[in-house]
């Protein structure tokens, strides 16, 4: 298979056909269980790979029930019951796949047809014609269609258009090609840099910067003289998954606020799945039920507060003097014993929850002008009603507040990822009527 644009087209059609000649299925934790046959890898209906093995069973007109290996009921199966695919093309090219799981089954005749879910599917080949075996370059096909600002202009035989945002980050070039129904991504750097890790990162960003969680469709890899080919299943359902963005990246004009978030993505994360881009996923895909957007919203906040600002867990003062002179005239006023106990227990409690509480650190990042300190109030009163089974009611005015309630809290958390990265473009203000857009802190932009 040739990583052309008509095979891309396949991809994108859900089309794509591979037949393999030579088929193995080998049990990963014991190589001499093994099925061979021959076979094919297709897309369903909803674009996700499907592998299909021809069988044939000799010298045998009946072969009883087969099972794979128990396992108990509501638990993650086991490692040991799935196989690894090793499969040869038409054109003698290999392919190979893993953690396939093959069902219990019954046999009944000369043979037997496997209908088995394949999620990666990898190919590799030698590549000798690589001008600088010390650079690696990778190719990334993202279905669907996407507002990414532009930089560049492609020229084709039939048109001019401008649909390329082309940078540099980390000492790797990329390029964001705009297509109709899908993007391309390309990447070209030094191997210990352009690697897996930073595809994944840079994708990452890209899904927070455009609102819109970006799928790997497909791979295409040139790297120490080797060419490696990864497909990918996708599910139409992951396509759709949106999140308000942090700042408005629709335009030519926010093409630099574009870049440089995704610059200084890279620069603050060295792995994928930081915790900013695990709870911006959860958040999007509670998307429809806003009270499990607040819940979970509120929940990333106080997550990355603890993660990520525990130097900043300073002793809120007033409060503590408050609840220290609260105390002292409990005190020596003249109460029953079990009731002077339960306040002075009580307002003991509160001032060891002011010596170092995570919740002073939001009150001291609001007073480095990260977000006005009185959305605090409103991060705190959904954050309760959420976790307490709040139910909203079914009026539009209830409905209107909890929204603008998330998109507050919402706010809070664009901001700690921002500062985190150390992001000084602009962003939208969702906590301020009419959403407008700022430079740094709160309030319009001057």
């Amino acid at each position: 298979m040739d990583f052309n644009e008509k095979n891309i087209k396949l991809l994108l059609e859900k089309k794509l056909c591979i037949d393999f000649i030579d088929i193995k299925l080998i049990r990963q934790d014991d190589e001499s269980n093994i099925y061979k046959g021959c076979g094919s890898i297709t897309q369903d209906s909803e674009g996700l790979l499907q592998l299909k093995v021809y069988r044939p069973i000799k010298d045998e007109r009946y072969t009883p029930y087969i099972h794979e290996g128990d396992h108990e009921v509501g638990k993650i199966i086991p490692k040991k019951r799935y196989y690894k695919l090793e499969a040869t093309d038409l054109t003698g090219t290999q392919w190979t796949a893993e953690n396939i799981l093959v069902p219990n089954r019954f046999i009944d005749g000369a043979g037997e047809i496997l209908n088995l879910d394949v999620c990666s599917l990898n190919c590799q080949k030698k590549e000798e014609n690589l001008e600088a075996p010390e650079l690696a370059s990778s190719t990334v096909i993202i279905p669907g269609k996407f507002d990414c600002p532009c930089n560049k202009k492609e020229e084709t035989e039939r048109s001019v258009r401008w649909n390329i945002c082309s940078f540099r980050a980390q000492g790797v070039d990329i390029e964001i090609v705009n297509r109709d129904h899908f993007i391309i991504l390309r990447f070209c750097g030094l191997t210990n840099i352009c690697n897996e890790d930073f595809i994944k990162r840079t994708i990452q960003a890209l899904s927070i910067a455009i609102g819109r969680k970006c799928l790997i469709l497909a791979v295409l890899t040139n790297k120490k003289k080797k060419q490696l080919i990864i497909l990918n299943r996708t599910k139409p359902i992951d396509q759709n998954i949106r999140l308000l963005q942090p700042f408005d990246s629709r335009f030519i004009a926010s093409t630099e606020d574009f870049i440089d978030f995704i610059t200084c993505y890279l620069g603050a994360f060295d792995k994928p799945y930081c915790e900013f881009y695990v709870f911006w996923e959860r958040i999007a895909y509670a998307t429809g039920e806003i009270q499990n957007q607040c819940l979970i919203t509120t929940v990333a906040i106080e997550g990355l507060v603890k993660t990520y600002y525990r130097s900043t867990f300073t002793p809120n003062e007033k409060q503590i003097n408050f609840f220290k002179r609260a105390l002292t005239k409990i005190k020596n006023f003249d109460f029953d014993q079990e009731t002077s106990h339960l306040l002075c227990s009580f307002l003991s409690s509160k001032i060891n929850g002011q010596s170092k509480h995570w919740k002073n650190a939001l009150r001291n990042l609001s007073d480095k002008n990260l977000f006005d300190s009185s959305i605090i109030l409103t991060y705190e009163k959904r954050r309760n009603s959420s976790a307490h089974g709040e139910l909203i009611n079914d009026t539009d005015e209830k409905y209107q507040e909890v929204l603008d309630d998330f998109f507050k809290c919402l706010r809070i958390f664009y901001a700690l990822l921002l500062d985190t990265i150390n992001y000084h473009g602009e962003r939208i203000d969702m906590s301020v009527p009419g959403w407008p857009n700022i430079k740094e802190g709160y309030g319009p932009k001057k």
